[in-house]
């Protein structure tokens, strides 16, 4: 199985969540590596929001991306996935 260079951690290792499938149509995934998406945001991310959604939220809400993975609404919560470790779900919206 070849992975993206984007789906290894800092040791090369696999990490959690399958790689966005670009080109997907209309729908949700679930268990998706959140490295995989794309920010469409610059700049960083406020640290007060990041630690209200990190201690208010053991599940996030899916995170809205288009086909290609750009994500829509949801950085904040991609961002703390990928701190954590962790896969998102995602609703791709046309």
């Amino acid at each position: 199985m070849n992975l993206d260079k984007s789906c290894l951690d800092k040791t090369g290792q696999s990490s959690v969540g399958d790689p966005f499938p670009s080109g997907t149509n209309k729908g949700a995934l679930i268990g998706i590596n959140p490295k995989t998406l794309m920010p469409t945001k610059t700049g960083p991310l406020k640290q007060e929001s990041l630690d209200f959604l990190k201690s208010s939220q053991k599940q996030f809400e899916p995170i809205d991306v288009d086909s290609k993975g750009n994500i829509l609404n949801g950085h904040h919560r991609a961002d703390i996935a990928i701190k954590e470790g962790r896969s998102v779900d995602v609703n791709i919206q046309q």
